[in-house]
Formats: structure tokens, C-alpha cells, sequence
């Protein structure tokens, strides 16, 4: 099986498919200029690719080698997926949901008392929590950013979720 879940608007198309080869679950982009291209995991048994930017620059979450669940970024040229790391946790979990046009990626981590936590990736500077909001967030998610870093998402406070914006 397979399935796309990111298509941009120079035709490229990205998600995973079953390789029977190595019996995983591997991300995939294909477009005009690549063809289909398969990506790999970041060493476990699945990926998951949930879209692909205006840049060709995939994007999703892995199972790692060592069985957490990892970000990932990756663009033509890039040997392997990059996995964006995890926030100290018991059980390391991160996500890239969105990226920008000069390589930022949004997405969140679990941090170590099990709380999600919004964050932004790049390749310079690597992973960096954002706030949450000053009434006391308790759980965030980063669902979108642009290329001047400013970002958007969603904040848990003491009674109901609201829209978040992170200058």
C-alpha cells in the first residue's frame, strides 16, 4: 500500500509507501524532476511524509532506530532524511508539520514531563522550544511558519485551546 499526503504546486507529491525490499514503511516524494524517489525512514520500521513545500523540501515524522518518533526534513541533495531531534523525554516524540520557503520547519516535541511543546527547526541553530502562553500554557503545537520565523499554532491553557501566533 501507499498513500500521498502533500502535493505542491510544481506537480512533486509526497507520503509513504510499503517497500517490499525492506519490508518498511518508507516516505516518498515524486515529481517531473526527480521521478519517484524513496526516502528511507530515520532507521525504523515506518515514515510518514506529510507534505512537500514550494522549495521540493519534504517533510513528516519517522520511527528512529531507536524507536522514537522523530521530525524530519528533507530536500534534494540531502544524502538521508534529517531528523530535527526530540525534547528531553522519556519517550522521544517530535513532529514537523509545516515548513517555510528558507528551510524553517514548524512542528512540536514531547518535553520531559510528557507535555507536548511547539517548536521550530532549522538546520543553523537545530531545535527551539517555543513559549507558551503567559496564563500558563500546558501543551502547544506549532502548525505553520513563514521565512521571517514568525509562526502559528495552537496553545493549551488552564481551560480550552486557543490560536497562537510567535513573533
Amino acid at each position: 500500500g501507499s498513500a500521498a499526503f502533500g502535493m505542491n504546486d510544481n506537480g512533486a507529491v509526497a507520503g509513504y509507501w510499503e517497500n517490499p525490499a525492506s519490508n518498511r514503511r518508507e516516505v516518498f516524494v515524486s515529481s517531473p524532476a526527480l521521478g519517484f524517489v524513496s526516502l528511507g525512514t530515520l532507521g525504523g520500521a515506518w515514515g510518514y511524509a506529510w507534505g512537500v513545500d514550494a522549495q521540493g523540501q519534504v517533510f513528516g515524522q519517522s520511527e528512529d532506530a531507536a524507536g522514537g518518533t522523530q521530525g524530519f526534513i528533507w530536500r534534494a541533495g540531502d544524502p538521508h532524511l534529517i531528523g530535527i531531534g526530540t525534547l528531553a523525554s522519556l519517550n522521544p516524540y517530535s513532529n514537523v508539520s509545516n515548513t517555510s520557503s528558507n528551510g524553517l520547519a514548524a512542528g512540536h516535541s514531547t518535553n520531559a514531563l510528557g507535555q507536548s511543546r511547539p517548536l521550530l527547526f532549522s538546520r543553523a541553530t537545530g531545535l527551539t522550544e517555543l513559549d507558551l502562553l503567559p496564563w500558563g500554557g500546558q501543551d502547544g503545537y506549532a502548525s505553520g511558519v513563514n521565512a521571517w520565523g514568525l509562526a502559528v499554532g495552537t496553545a493549551l491553557g488552564p481551560n480550552d485551546w486557543r490560536p497562537v501566533a510567535w513573533v
